[in-house]
């Protein structure tokens, strides 16, 4: 029995006047579909429990130190780190949040490469600026939610030990200042790992040439500061220590924050790096991978000479 065709008896629908796309959501199937892809690897979850191993360390180190102060030796007590303190040297533990990146991010486009995905995406109603804004966003959530999680507990903890009125009276804009941190190792490796990923189709390679750039970077910068640091003052040398990926992102979150890891016991390395020239480093890094990712995403391969 074949079909009716006569015209469509219901044109309710021609009275319809609203929008007729969400242009600004394009690109979250995308990035949707690379964070349901992560979470499904046993070996992610054991990297977020890696991650949150020092604020673990952090909630033991309070219940420790609150042990000591309620013997009520001011001697000791006056000695002890705050939480704040200890809330830094926690956040200053960035290696796992840089493997859990890796884990995300380095395939995400390298591997669309490598099975030639991108015509197939970029067919479909949707642009390289939404294919891109997707891909980053699908290693930024990741990332952001285990650098944004475990302060969150940790910061709660304190917070009920010491009395949640105390507290909010003490650091009342702490809980804020944690959600602009968390976004610093988010956006510094969301950016470079997917900028180097667009550009290779072997998506172990991006994390062999993203690892290597990392520790030797920081390393770098970690002995020109000592070496230049009779020339150049404590307080260049100490800006120059944190001229790296790594120190980008622990300086950063350190000025933020408020404090650092060691603050008060007297040694250099107290001194907070200046924070511009880490802003506009962390800038930089968004901005070439924005760039690299926009370069090499194109439909069809275009083939020069």
């Amino acid at each position: 029995m074949s079909a009716p065709n006569g015209p469509i008896a219901d044109l309710s629908y021609r009275n319809y006047d609203g929008p007729k796309s969400v242009d600004g959501l394009r690109w979250w199937p995308i990035a949707k579909n690379g964070i349901r892809g992560a979470m499904r690897k046993k070996f992610f979850w054991v990297l977020v429990a890696l991650a949150m191993l020092p604020y673990l360390f952090l909630i033991i180190q309070m219940i420790v130190l609150n042990a000591i102060t309620s013997r009520g030796d001011d001697e000791v007590t006056r000695n002890l780190p705050t939480f704040i303190q200890m809330l830094a040297g926690a956040y200053g533990n960035t290696v796992w949040v840089m493997f859990v990146a890796l884990l995300v991010g380095t395939g995400s486009i390298a591997a669309d490469n490598r099975a030639n995905a991108l015509q197939v995406y970029l067919s479909k109603p949707i642009t390289r600026r939404d294919y891109v804004i997707g891909k980053l966003m699908s290693v930024f959530v990741p990332v952001y939610a285990v650098s944004l999680l475990p302060m969150l507990i940790a910061t709660s903890f304190a917070a009920f030990d010491q009395g949640v009125v105390s507290f909010f009276q003490d650091h009342p804009l702490l809980y804020f200042k944690l959600f602009v941190v968390a976004a610093v190792p988010a956006l510094a490796h969301s950016s470079l790992i997917c900028g180097l990923s667009a550009w290779n189709k072997t998506p172990w390679m991006v994390g062999v040439i993203y690892v290597a750039i990392y520790f030797f970077w920081n390393a770098v910068s970690m002995i020109a500061s000592f070496a230049m640091r009779n020339q150049i003052g404590d307080e260049a040398a100490i800006t120059l220590r944190f001229f790296s990926i790594d120190g980008a992102i622990s300086g950063l979150g350190y000025r933020i924050i408020g404090s650092m890891p060691g603050q008060g016991f007297g040694a250099a390395r107290d001194l907070f790096p200046a924070p511009l020239p880490l802003f506009a480093l962390l800038a930089a890094f968004v901005i070439l991978g924005v760039f690299l990712c926009y370069s090499r995403v194109r439909a069809v391969e275009v083939v020069s000479g």
